[in-house]
């Protein structure tokens, strides 16, 4: 049996590896997810489907809002990046490691493409 990942588990670990990040659009978080399970040797599955988006910025509508075909975090200044590691708790380790690693390694990658 392999492990799940909700699109609302990406979407914390993005926005909590990226500071300065508050917006992902759904083609972005598509890359991301492949990007995380290419990192956890295809050993897991993803949930990003639009519905699945939707569905964990409405879970979650005090931190994120949908706007068009993105994500955006409402507040910068959210206790997020402190409260990451309870947020995955429930994730076994090497996703739980693989899923922040992938995190800060496709921000930093769009950072050198966008400069």
């Amino acid at each position: 049996m392999c492990y799940t990942l909700s699109a609302e588990k990406i979407l914390l670990n993005y926005f909590a590896a990226g500071p300065k990040k508050t917006k992902i659009s759904f083609e972005e978080i598509a890359i991301l997810s492949c990007l995380i399970v290419k990192r956890c040797d295809n050993s897991i599955i993803t949930r990003i489907s639009v519905d699945d988006i939707r569905s964990a910025v409405y879970k979650r509508e005090s931190m994120f809002q949908l706007e068009s075909s993105s994500v955006i975090l409402k507040n910068k200044n959210s206790n997020l990046f402190d409260k990451i590691g309870i947020y995955n708790q429930a994730m076994p380790e090497y996703v739980k490691d693989k899923c922040v690693n992938a995190c800060h390694e496709y921000i930093s990658t769009k950072r050198r493409k966008d400069l």
